[in-house]
């Protein structure tokens, strides 16, 4: 029996089998045996000449379709009649059968008042409505599951070919994604959720753990609580002035009791606090318990799961904010997500979900759901993707290939075609060979990034802060600049600065750390006077210190913690600053700090981010020893400020929406290496850089050091022993480089 484990590769985690990597780019195709859809099997064979022997394969267990163990079998089977060495993922979703959830009416999310919500639940093997939504924290439920998997590992270890099983990808609700299917609550109804006895027994534990006493009982915040993470922002955005010369309006009215502006008020209200981070790490422990059963029954197996994906619902309600629990188990060996659904047609760039320099921190690896569409698809989808010919296809996939390579994560494409067909072209084939080739070259070498930029996030601030806010700060900038600094960058979350085997960074940038101790302030103090780094502090860095047990929100943790000192005014403000130093080269008297990216939606039509952003609160320094570098255009208040504190560079940026060149001239302040100053997306590591570009003409590309550059799909030299290159390139197109070191 063969045995998969995610280990150290050349530097970096990586799917092995007996020793041996697995290529990075697999393939998921849709089929709907049930409807008698075989697999287009030409197709397959294809692919598999192309390089591509890895494939996810979408399955039920026998747990609720007692068909779902055969018609798995069967694909199988097909895909090795013509790719013998095929190895296989099981993409296997544990849903319970809906006897199963009408007989067991405990065991499924409740709301308030009793009743439970009907829900359905959709996915390429499931298309089902349930009374009740399941619920991950059922005991009952994750037993059921757990058996239901180790039945269908036990079925597959008797196929003659078991051996060519890798491992499991465990699906559960919504989108196979662990998520509910269904709000927790209803405003317009008055009812919110979850009532369920599992999930109230779960939170009582949890805030037995978390104050060392266990309540008599715990109260569930009701919709007035959570008003500040989903409605106030909504009725914020609804406000318009009847003309030019009403009043403004009270916008103090808006606040409820529990809240600051966008902030829930931590010191009058903590238990809202505390449900929404019982209501994610609940759904992290249900994950690792599955996980669990399956290393358990097989060691030789790895486990991972669709979780956590920083989108959406998922970063209040869903399970964004639940992520290091994960990664913290040592039954868990992967995560995954597709890519961001907006920003990806040619020109633009896939934003991604995970801060994956953790995972592999933590010696797990992150697996991209790289679903591209291609020109093959209907007119609607073709069109919002823009993709109209093959060249517009190709150079999509070789941008989302190059970054895999750069940035170390695995990746399948995603072929949602029934039977297979989306990719079924021959420029296709001939570039998937290519890139087999590329990432056998890739992986023969180390494979260490050595980036300079490192962006840091927080898990615990989600829950106190409103949905926007946190779309602001993370979301955008991940959606839409971060592959455009002209630098690639690496993603952390803060708690890894304490790990000794993190890496040292020129520039820190801390997008939405709202939420630090006094402790974790020092942590990061004392990691950043290491090498003399420079800081950017996003918005509200650390106003909330759990362990202050006087005023955990207070402007004096950000003064702690940047160095710079700052006040607080609880009211609404814009955004928008202008630069007035000439240490950042951004343009005189432009605009900065609000969302000015054209919105694209590749597979929707409605804009995600068109409300406009606010402050409210605002921070301001108030530091005559810091230097302002930008000020607020409504009261010309400091908006950008930096300072020397105590052995690094502390910048405190007061808006929450960021640009690509402004980070860029931050890098610059820095000592950053910038590879390329046109705004083209750019993915590099100390071996390869990938360029899509975003204009047209001429595109100049500086490298850290010479070497030979060599463009491997053209296997042309761009250059020999030199550290700079020129050359055209049109809008949307990809070039990948091999950067070969001079002998």
């Amino acid at each position: 029996m063969s045995y998969s484990k995610v280990e150290n590769y050349m530097g970096s985690p990586t799917i092995t089998v007996d020793g041996k990597p697995l290529p990075p780019m697999a393939m998921t195709i849709t089929t709907q045996f049930k409807s008698r859809q075989e697999l287009d099997l030409e197709y397959i064979k294809k692919l598999g000449q192309s390089g591509i022997k890895l494939f996810y394969v979408m399955c039920d267990t026998d747990w609720y379709d007692s068909c779902s163990f055969s018609s798995l079998k069967k694909e199988m089977e097909l895909i090795l009649s013509v790719i013998e060495d095929a190895h296989f993922m099981l993409r296997m979703s544990v849903h319970p059968p809906k006897k199963w959830v009408e007989e067991n009416p405990d065991e499924v999310l409740r709301f308030n008042d009793g009743s439970i919500v009907p829900v359905k639940i959709a996915n390429e093997t499931v298309n089902v409505e349930y009374p009740g939504m399941y619920s991950f924290n059922s005991k009952k439920w994750q037993k059921a599951a757990g058996d239901a998997l180790v039945d269908m590992m036990e079925k597959c270890d008797k196929l003659e070919f078991a051996d060519r099983i890798v491992g499991y990808l465990i699906c559960a609700g919504r989108t196979s994604e662990w998520n509910y299917g269904t709000p927790i609550d209803y405003k317009d109804k008055g009812i919110y959720g979850d009532a369920s006895p599992s999930f109230m027994e779960y939170f009582s534990d949890y805030v037995g753990e978390k104050y060392n006493k266990k309540p008599d009982e715990v109260i569930l915040p009701d919709c007035e609580k959570r008003f500040y993470a989903w409605e106030f922002d909504r009725e914020l955005s609804k406000i318009r002035l009847g003309n030019s010369r009403s009043p403004e309006p009270d916008w103090a009215n808006l606040q409820k009791e529990n809240q600051i502006g966008s902030f829930l008020n931590v010191d009058e209200d903590e238990n809202t606090a505390d449900f929404y981070r019982a209501w994610q790490l609940s759904k992290a422990d249900a994950l690792i318990e599955l996980a669990r059963r399956i290393k358990e029954k097989d060691s030789g197996k790895i486990t991972g799961a669709f979780f956590g994906g920083w989108a959406a619902g998922n970063r209040i309600s869903g399970a964004a904010a639940a992520i290091r629990r994960v990664l913290n188990s040592p039954y868990v060996d992967f995560l995954s997500n597709p890519g961001v659904y907006d920003n990806r047609q040619p020109g633009g760039f896939t934003g991604q979900r995970a801060m994956v320099d953790s995972f592999f921190l933590k010696g797990k690896t992150f697996i991209v759901e790289d679903d591209m569409r291609s020109h093959k698809e209907i007119p609607f989808w073709r069109d919002l993707g823009e993709l109209f010919d093959a060249n517009d296809t190709i150079n999509t996939l070789k941008r989302e290939f190059g970054r895999n390579i750069c940035d170390n994560t695995h990746a399948w494409w995603f072929d949602q075609f029934a039977g297979g067909g989306r990719y079924k072209f021959q420029e296709a084939y001939d570039m998937f060979k290519k890139q087999s080739e590329i990432a056998d070259f890739a992986y023969s070498m180390p494979r260490v990034k050595q980036n300079e930029i490192a962006f840091i996030y927080d898990e615990e601030s989600v829950h106190t802060v409103s949905n926007q806010t946190m779309a602001e700060l993370v979301e955008i900038f991940g959606n839409y600049e971060i592959a455009r600094i002209g630098a690639p960058s690496d993603r952390y979350y803060h708690n890894d600065l304490s790990d000794p085997n993190m890496p040292d960074y020129k520039l820190y940038v801390f997008l939405n750390t709202l939420v630090l101790t006094k402790e974790e302030r020092e942590v990061i103090k004392n990691k950043l006077r290491k090498n003399g780094a420079m800081a950017v502090f996003v918005y509200a860095p650390g106003v909330i210190d759990p362990s202050d047990k006087n005023k955990q929100f207070s402007a004096e943790h950000i003064t702690d913690l940047t160095g710079i000192k700052c006040e607080m005014l609880n009211g609404k403000f814009t955004p928008a600053f202008k630069v007035c130093d000439d240490r950042l080269n951004l343009e005189y008297n432009k605009v900065y700090g609000l969302m000015d990216r054209i919105e694209m939606g590749n597979i929707w039509t409605e804009k995600k981010y068109s409300k406009r952003s606010y402050l409210y609160p605002a921070f301001f320094s108030c530091d005559d020893d810091a230097k302002v570098l930008a000020r607020f255009c409504e009261n010309k208040k400091p908006a950008i400020t930096i300072k020397n504190n105590d052995g690094f560079t502390s910048v405190l940026y007061g808006a929450k929406l960021m640009r690509a060149e402004v980070v860029k001239e931050f890098a610059k302040l820095a000592g950053c290496h910038i590879y390329n100053d046109t705004n083209d997306v750019i993915y590099a590591n100390k071996n390869f850089l990938t360029v899509h570009s975003s204009h047209n003409g001429k595109t100049e590309i500086s490298l850290p050091e010479k070497c030979d550059i060599i463009e491997l799909y053209e296997n042309k030299v761009y250059g020999k022993d030199t550290d700079h290159i020129t050359f055209d390139m049109y809008y949307g197109e990809t070039k990948m480089f091999y950067l070969k070191k001079s002998e």
